[in-house]
């Protein structure tokens, strides 16, 4: 195998919705014809960190697939991530293989990740298994902004109106105080201070807003103001260390079509709301 150069072109963010997702597309020339590789990376959260996985597309054969007899398929990865020497290990899942589809064997590769941006990609093969890949160390075109709109971890807050989240915002209250948020990639959980008036109020006007596109409608939650056990709202001590709610009654807002949903306890002794909502 001759060693060729790519070019590589790298788009993508950590935060940002459910996943962390990267996009990065390697181009080279070879044979007299040029090739185009684009690797799609998602990382998922685990108890012990992330779960990392990647598909390798084979644009060039993408956009022959109305000519092909068996279509471009990606290559899926699992990778295995070493802190100390900032690499990543990418080894291919093996998969059912059709019969009409030759039998390829299964590779691996390594990504490098130099503590000043530069990525080293070493050992990949292209997917025709002709030519060994390496993506030289190239400096970052711009420096990626610093984005404080998603939020990740624990945040404080005196009012609503400092929260700019878009995954967040439209379920707090307006009127909300003292606010704390703990934000995971798949959702968050939100403790403030509210009047039971001014919650209700934002309640009805988030029914109003996306009740028509619930799976569940308002008057079929049979559990609106059920009074909960403290032991119902320990998964918020669990998850973020807020003590339970001794006296708290139990809201839902509208569930979208994914399964995504809000739901809230409000405690009436000391005004304090607890809500956690999954993003899907």
């Amino acid at each position: 195998m001759t060693p060729v150069t790519a070019e590589l072109h790298v788009t993508g963010s950590p935060v940002g919705g459910m996943y962390a997702g990267w996009a990065m597309v390697l181009r080279w020339s070879a044979d007299s014809r040029d090739r185009t590789v684009q690797y799609t990376i998602m990382g998922t959260p685990s108890k012990t960190g992330f779960k990392w996985g990647l598909f390798a597309t084979d644009l060039e054969a993408l956009q022959k697939q109305a000519d092909l007899t068996v279509p471009a398929r990606p290559s899926y990865y699992m990778g295995s991530w070493n802190p100390d020497q900032r690499t990543i290990t990418w080894t291919e899942k093996s998969s059912v293989q059709r019969a009409e589809q030759p039998e390829k064997a299964t590779q691996s590769f390594q990504m490098i990740v130099a503590a000043d941006g530069r990525i080293e990609i070493k050992g990949a093969t292209d997917l025709d298994g002709q030519h060994l890949v390496i993506g030289k160390a190239i400096e970052p075109t711009e420096k990626a902004p610093e984005d404080k709109t998603f939020l990740s971890g624990k945040h404080h807050f005196e009012s609503a109106d400092m929260v700019a989240d878009p995954r967040i915002k439209p379920y707090l209250p307006r009127e909300a105080t003292d606010i704390v948020i703990f934000s995971e990639r798949g959702g968050h959980y939100a403790r403030y201070k509210i009047s039971l008036d001014d919650f209700t109020n934002f309640l009805d006007e988030l029914w109003k807003r996306d009740g028509n596109t619930s799976v569940e409608q308002r008057s079929e939650i049979d559990h609106e103001r059920r009074k909960v056990r403290p032991a119902d709202t320990e998964i918020f001590r669990k998850i973020a260390g807020w003590e339970p709610l001794r006296d708290a009654i139990t809201f839902s807002g509208p569930t979208k079509s994914n399964g995504a949903m809000t739901t809230f306890f409000f405690d009436r002794t000391t005004g304090t709301v607890y809500h956690n909502r999954g993003y899907w």
